[in-house]
């Protein structure tokens, strides 16, 4: 395991862990608290709310602080020089290129984003065919089986990101397959959207007929502030996972093998290349993104790639946040766990830089949330796509 990988699954753990505690002291406090009349429930329940909104919140700033600390201890230096930093940055941006040069290049990567997006919306529409294909949920008897984490169901932000992640892994298989039989064509590619995003459109407007809230007891300072917390470093990220690939090992394996297949047309080998035997498990989507997208241009196939590894972060968000909550976690508390996990520096690189890491820590999440012995079975795949992920072979 990758030292990025340590850091990200142990940010996970933690931020897990953050969210129990806060749940446990929200359970004592209800168990103190027993009003004799209505008036006095309504009371009880406004100070328990209150009080534990309060001690969640300085418990995040005294987090955001040490964590604070810490970084300015080690990189004094380079804070120091930011201003010129930012200068020279925006100066490098503009120089030499032409507004409408500029205007091309943005639009490329928005091209790139939206392709990602339709891909996200496929791996919603097929993980939520496989469940009701393979009867895996039962909303009759209110227990949602694959939506162990949420059980019987809380919010519906939990619900897509687990539909998503088994959706994710189904559609790197499909394409895995599809490697094996040379069949790396845009015609494929392009046809397997068009299918992936009508079931995803039917899955949206089952969704929205669902009578579950998006965000349960979404309200107070708290709740804004860990929500701001949380999509900051998600639109830094995504905006950095839009720009031409430079991390080493990207370079190395994780866009410079797909690009590879797509050239041959299906799975070769690749002779010299330390990762040539991994089974490339997220980066499969990300094949699937980058060869739907040289349909436009080479630009935009390489930008989808970088969105499409990307989205595993906000999907990792929303499941830490489902699985707050079936600790019993109130909303600012689950936010405060996604939170912790989205402002790790680690967490921010991989995702950015078109890395499987984040992939790894959601197919872990999934595994670790399926607790009922009878659902051993999908804990089983879900190791699978964990190893898939990892590289593992």
């Amino acid at each position: 395991m990758s030292p990025a990988s340590h850091h990200l699954h142990a940010a996970t753990r933690h931020a897990a862990w953050w969210a129990i505690i806060v749940a446990s002291a929200e359970a004592d406090a209800s168990s103190i608290m027993q009003p004799a009349s209505t008036r006095q429930q309504r009371r009880s329940a406004s100070v328990e709310f209150d009080s534990t909104g309060t001690a969640a919140f300085w418990i995040a700033v005294l987090w955001a602080l040490a964590l604070a600390a810490i970084f300015f201890r080690y990189r004094g230096a380079d804070v120091g020089k930011l201003p010129q930093t930012i200068v020279g940055l925006l100066a490098g941006f503009t120089g030499g290129f032409t507004a409408l040069q500029i205007a091309a290049a943005c639009g490329q990567s928005l091209a790139g984003a939206l392709l990602a997006g339709l891909i996200v919306l496929s791996w919603f529409g097929v993980g939520e065919l496989l469940q009701r294909v393979l009867k895996l949920s039962n909303a009759s008897s209110g227990d949602a089986a694959i939506y162990v984490s949420t059980a019987p169901g809380t919010n519906k932000i939990a619900d897509v990101a687990w539909s998503c992640a088994w959706g994710a892994g189904a559609t790197a298989l499909v394409w895995f397959g599809l490697g094996w039989m040379w069949l790396y064509k845009w015609p494929v590619a392009a046809g397997l959207l068009l299918i992936g995003v009508a079931l995803g459109l039917v899955a949206v407007r089952r969704l929205r007929s669902d009578a579950l809230p998006w965000q349960p007891n979404a309200k107070g300072a708290l709740s804004r502030v860990t929500s701001a917390l949380v999509l900051i470093p998600l639109l830094l990220a995504g905006v950095a996972a839009l720009a031409p690939p430079t991390a080493k090992d990207t370079l190395l394996y994780h866009i410079s093998l797909p690009k590879m297949f797509l050239g041959a047309g299906g799975i070769v080998d690749a002779p010299g290349n330390i990762a040539q035997y991994y089974p490339l498990g997220a980066e499969m989507n990300g094949l699937w993104a980058m060869l739907a997208g040289r349909i436009i241009s080479p630009r935009v196939g390489e930008a989808a790639f970088g969105a499409v590894e990307f989205a595993y972060l906000p999907l990792l968000m929303a499941a830490l946040y489902g699985l707050a909550g079936k600790y019993g976690a109130s909303d600012g508390a689950a936010k405060i766990a996604a939170a912790l996990t989205a402002c790790v520096p680690t967490v921010y690189a991989s995702a950015s830089s078109g890395y499987n890491d984040v992939a790894l820590a959601l197919y872990l999440l999934v595994q670790k949330a399926q607790v009922k012995p009878a659902w051993v079975l999908l804990g089983l795949i879900a190791i699978g796509l964990l190893l898939a992920a990892l590289g593992v072979v």
